[in-house]
């Protein structure tokens, strides 16, 4: 690939392909963690498979892993949403810079770079994040309220080695749920920090870790942006109107105008302490059994169905 069709395909993707509000933060290299978050139909998860690949085509020395939770998944999200973005970008011309790969899912590129696509359903899994030249520069997590935290600490311990690039993680996801672990992790309190800074369109901030050994603060810098399908040029008006009429308050809160879902007083958290109890009462009186309980959660909770039993072994 030549420089002047190089230039040309960045100029296409910036100015055709990509909505403009994701254009700005396309060539971050100061961020470690990018969040990119927000409503249904805001072109997020495309437009950072479009960010990926441009790299990969473009710039030697890049690697990246693209991760669903389950691995069955693969096949028909991440890794055909990247041939299309390839195809959009490179039109007949694409299976000559680009081999396609699958049963494992990969991508190698003209230049030598690499892209695989994995589920996260066994952590062993996280083994693929090496490569035969280079290291991951890029991991995107598609749908990331899927994952549990412990998945995103993993993930972070095994991408490492030297690289010319910062080495980043891709967040994306529908905020569903202000309790879940991705809005007390990158959300909760950050405007009390002294490094919070805003632009237009974007949040910053840093995570400062201090290295005992070394006697030196380490700085991560996370950049969040929000979105709403408003930002998607690509949508006629029959997608917008779909979105437009969802009632319900929580849901048009998510899928609508991208805020984090709040539980109203319709809903419950249902309390299982009674259950808890009663059953560290069993295992105090049935030391040698296996307990063996289940609950089935029915409607908001309040007609829940609860099993146990105990097995001492023998039939």
């Amino acid at each position: 690939m030549t420089k002047e069709i190089k230039q040309a395909l960045i100029k296409y993707t910036e100015e055709t392909l990509m909505n403009s509000v994701y254009r700005s933060s396309l060539y971050d290299e100061e961020s470690r963690i990018k969040i990119r978050y927000g409503g249904s139909g805001s072109g997020k998860s495309h437009a950072v498979m479009q960010e990926v690949m441009l790299k990969l085509l473009t710039l030697s020395g890049h690697n990246a892993v693209i991760i669903r939770k389950v691995e069955k998944t693969v096949a028909k999200s991440t890794f055909p949403k990247a041939k299309k973005v390839l195809s959009e970008m490179l039109g007949e011309a694409r299976d000559e810079f680009c081999r396609f790969k699958e049963q494992p899912f990969e991508i190698k590129f003209w230049n030598g770079n690499k892209a695989i696509f994995i589920g996260l359903d066994d952590v062993e899994k996280l083994k693929s994040l090496e490569f035969e030249e280079g290291v991951a520069t890029m991991i995107v997590l598609e749908e990331a309220t899927e994952f549990v935290e412990a998945d995103l600490d993993e993930i972070e311990r095994r991408q490492r080695g030297q690289s010319t690039y910062t080495k980043q993680i891709y967040i994306m996801f529908n905020p569903i749920n202000i309790l879940h672990w991705l809005y007390s992790r990158f959300f909760k309190g950050i405007q009390e920090l002294g490094s919070y800074r805003e632009d237009e369109r974007h949040i910053y901030y840093d995570n400062v870790v201090y290295d005992k050994e070394l006697k030196k603060e380490h700085r991560i810098q996370v950049s969040i942006l929000k979105t709403t399908f408003r930002d998607n040029a690509n949508l006629d008006d029959e997608d917008r109107a779909k979105l437009l009429v969802i009632k319900d308050p929580v849901q048009r809160m998510v899928y609508v105008e991208g805020e984090f879902g709040v539980l109203s007083e319709a809903m419950s958290i249902i309390d299982y302490s009674d259950m808890l109890a009663s059953t560290e009462i069993d295992l105090k009186t049935e030391p040698d059994k296996k307990l063996i309980f289940g609950i089935d959660v029915a409607g908001d909770g309040k007609d829940s169905s609860e099993i146990r039993c105990s097995y001492d072994g023998e039939e």
